[in-house]
């Protein structure tokens, strides 16, 4: 790595997917179960046990085959208190492992008992500690070495009954996991710290390392910084460490030992064996590159300080000095001159050296030297002295001091990747000030863009490049339009939400919400005005408005906006009816005939602003009449009007204070 004192700890961390093995008894054998250093993981399934669909698992264990023991049922905390003592308990059994803020663990929960699902809250990839604390995994720690045993899981439904099941294959600890072989590549060292690197090649690298120095009697665990990265199936671990004073004289040994996520140990790595710091003392100096004078070359030569330490030399060379350098021959460290024919005329070729230690791999390099096919001087590079945005583009001034300047190369990156490419050439006149504009069509007011300048001689040599400078074009920025828009109603409450386009362009800063009132009868009053009159961004994508009014129409839409003030146009218009909050109606009526007349009954109607009530009668045929309106205490009328040998139908509205009925209670019949 480039930067070593950059190298930050990372820990590799990838959950798995529970597959089906087979089938026994009607119940799917899984690989459900890790053993770990001090008990068994059981994972439990994807649906959290919040209550809805999945109440509860039921976990039992058996070490003879359909003798199960019952351990526990799992749960999700009730409350967001008990998730976080959970996750503060649990991460002790995964101290390598990353546990998210908790903030995003109150947000993990919520999102949790609202769905009931795992991929609201992650998948698969959510920590192990999180895992837990939901009650998605299971940690059974009353388990003995060397015992065969099984587990079987049961899902509950919602009413707490028998979902699915399923049954793991036979596990037991100790663990020992395979892991690909780890081989030492690289090292180096100054006399207060150490560089290590090794690598391994397959599907299964090591999760976790843990770095030991070889002592002549024992092994010591280091706390120095390690990291592990991947590419493609190679995967590299680094380790970074202070050396103790006083022992830079002496040859150090390491190896790490592999660990899986679950903490059992691999196999160890090659050991990296790290010669004295006296390497340090040889180097090379009095390089030299010439022309060779009697046929196209480029002869180079140098001498080593200690050369009896080192191995081999390589040389290196680029057509650029900043450009990558690639390996064209290896030496013997007594040689000091090497002849490079493989190159072509009117180019320039820059070298490099790099001398190996006899003893492990750490090495040196020289410094960049070159040589011409022509020998022309190379321009001094010229300075940019300003940039700035433009609403047509970007504008830099640029100094070129060289009095052989023919004129100046401007170079730009495309805002996303590095790589520099030439997009203009400027004369250079009697001043010494130029004055660039760049206004090309593929600018972008959503990018910051590098760019770079090159001195270019009377004799067509480039200058190395200026000091880079960062500039964003203020050009007009149209940010992505919320594809979706929807509304509901809840408790009198309207529930937008709309799509997020934060997850698709990180420049999106929020929303403007949208809001006017409609008559309902399909025409328009009034226009689109914002729901936050300060013209507030809105960092969520969903909002419930609470300022509605009972009985109206409202229409909503939403507009991006992005961190450089640009706003998308409107998205599609979603319209919400909140509907009134009717009186209800009284429950239970019931009807008995007796000499005086017809007796009513029914239950009181529990409501706000509850004013009174009505009762109905009516026959097959007739329309319904009004028999009388009585208090809201009354819980009892007799009707003494009826006629004997008649049947009749009663029933009941409730009125409140805003004298709006409700709809009418369930009727009741009777004959006098």
């Amino acid at each position: 790595m480039k930067n070593r004192n950059y190298i930050k700890k990372m820990i590799l961390f990838t959950g798995f997917s529970l597959g089906i093995l087979q089938m026994a008894l009607c119940q799917p054998v899984t690989d459900m179960v890790r053993p770990g250093q001090k008990g068994m993981f059981v994972f439990l399934g994807k649906n959290i046990p919040t209550g809805t669909p999945t109440s509860g698992y039921k976990i039992e264990r058996s070490e003879k085959a359909g003798n199960w023991k019952e351990l526990s049922i799992v749960q999700t905390p009730a409350t967001v208190e008990a998730f976080l003592s959970n996750a503060e308990t649990f991460k002790t059994l995964f101290p390598n492992q990353p546990v998210p803020s908790q903030q995003d663990l109150r947000n993990i929960w919520q999102k949790a008992k609202a769905t009931g699902q795992i991929d609201s809250v992650g998948g698969w990839n959510i920590p192990y500690t999180v895992r837990l604390s939901l009650g998605i995994m299971y940690f059974d720690e009353e388990v003995k070495e060397g015992i065969k045993y099984q587990y079987k899981i049961t899902e509950l439904n919602a009413g707490g009954f028998q979902k699915n099941v399923m049954v793991s294959t036979i596990v037991s600890i100790p663990y020992n996991p395979v892991f690909d072989k780890a081989t030492f590549v690289e090292s180096s060292r100054t006399y207060k710290s150490i560089f290590l690197k090794w690598m391994s090649i397959g599907k299964n690298p090591a999760g976790m390392i843990r770095i030991y120095e070889l002592l002549p009697q024992s092994t010591l665990l280091l706390k120095g910084t390690s990291a592990i990265y991947h590419k493609k199936d190679t995967t590299w671990y680094i380790f970074q460490d202070n050396i103790t004073f006083g022992r830079d004289r002496e040859t150090l040994q390491y190896f790490f030992q592999p660990y899986d996520p679950f903490g059992n140990p691999g196999t160890v790595s090659e050991v990296a064996i790290v010669p004295p710091d006296e390497f340090r003392e040889a180097y090379f100096h009095h390089m030299q590159a010439e022309k060779t004078p009697d046929r196209l070359g480029i002869s180079i030569s140098w001498q080593i300080e200690k050369p009896e330490l080192l191995k081999s030399v390589d040389v290196f060379r680029s057509e650029k000095f900043d450009g990558a350098f690639k390996l064209i021959t290896t030496l013997s460290p007594v040689m000091s001159k090497y002849s490079d024919e493989s190159i072509l005329a009117d180019k320039v070729y820059y070298y490099l050296l790099r001398g190996y230690s006899a003893i492990g791999n750490n090495y040196f390099e020289s410094g960049k030297f070159f040589c011409f096919g022509m020998n022309p001087v190379k321009p001094i590079p010229p300075y940019i002295k300003t940039a700035a945005g433009t609403s047509n583009g970007v504008e830099l001034k640029i100094i070129s001091s060289d009095p052989e300047a023919y004129g100046v190369r401007i170079f730009r990156n495309n805002g996303v990747d590095p790589a520099l490419f030439e997009v203009g050439f400027t004369l250079k006149k009697d001043s010494s000030m130029i004055l660039v504009q760049d206004t090309g069509k593929e600018l972008s007011g959503r990018r910051f863009y590098t760019y770079a300048a090159r001195t270019e001689s009377t004799s067509n040599i480039l200058s190395d490049f200026s000091d880079s400078v960062h500039v964003r074009p203020l050009l007009p920025t149209f940010p992505e339009v919320p594809s979706t828009v929807n509304a509901y109603t809840e408790d009198g409450v309207i529930k937008i939400f709309w799509e997020n386009v934060q997850l698709r362009d990180n420049f999106i800063e929020g929303y403007l919400i949208l809001r006017k009132e409609d008559t309902g009868d399909g025409r328009q009053s009034g226009k689109f005005e914002p729901v936050f009159e300060d013209g507030t961004v809105y960092r969520s994508n969903f909002y419930y408005d609470s300022t509605a009014t009972e009985g109206k129409i409202y229409s909503y839409s939403v507009q991006s906006v992005d961190i450089f003030s640009g706003i998308s146009e409107q998205a599609i218009v979603t319209s919400v009816h909140i509907p009134e909050n009717l009186p209800v109606p009284p429950a239970g009526l019931k009807a008995v005939s007796s000499s005086e007349g017809i007796i009513l009954e029914w239950g009181s109607a529990v409501m706000n602003d509850f004013d009174h009530y009505r009762i109905y009668r009516y026959q097959r045929g007739l329309a319904p009449v009004i028999l009388k309106n009585v208090s809201g205490e009354t819980l009892t009328y007799t009707d003494k009007s009826a006629t004997t040998g008649q049947l009749f139908f009663y029933y009941l509205t409730s009125f409140d204070k805003k004298n709006r009925e409700s709809i009418p209670s369930q009727e009741v019949g009777i004959r006098k």
